[in-house]
């Protein structure tokens, strides 16, 4: 498997470049397979964005949004739906380890709705009434 350092190798290695437009970047294009929540919606410390489009040999996953702000960008981390992190780009992960746990334990409470949605069995609306905040 070739190293991946950035979301265009990820791209390139799983054939996703013919989803982008002639001028779009691929975190453009990630933005739009993407559906996002507020840290606040799922009562955990960071904004989480929900994949619908499967790379083909991949395990499901989701990104986090990788610092404090409330505002999405695409300052991302790739977590794994058994809670491995995929940080290709040697991000400083903003988080705390209790931080991070809350995360793992929202996605294990959340496995099927985000499955479901990664192979796009549910579609945005669909994951969006599935989705529960962490309980506390």
């Amino acid at each position: 498997m070739q190293k991946i350092k950035c979301l265009k190798d990820e791209y390139t290695y799983y054939g996703l470049e013919k989803c982008l437009a002639p001028d779009e970047t691929p975190e453009m294009a990630e933005g739009f397979f993407l559906t996002s929540f507020k840290a606040k919606e799922l009562n955990l410390a960071m904004n989480v964005f929900l994949r619908c489009l499967e790379n083909k040999g991949d395990k499901p996953f989701l990104r986090f949004q990788n610092d404090k702000s409330s505002r999405f960008n695409s300052n991302w981390i790739k977590i794994y739906i058994d809670g491995k992190i995929d940080n290709y780009e040697n991000k400083t992960i903003v988080f705390s380890k209790s931080e991070l746990n809350n995360l793992k334990k929202w996605i294990h409470q959340n496995q099927e709705a985000i499955t479901k949605h990664y192979y796009q069995e549910y579609d945005s609306a669909d994951v969006c009434k599935k989705i529960k905040a962490l309980k506390t």
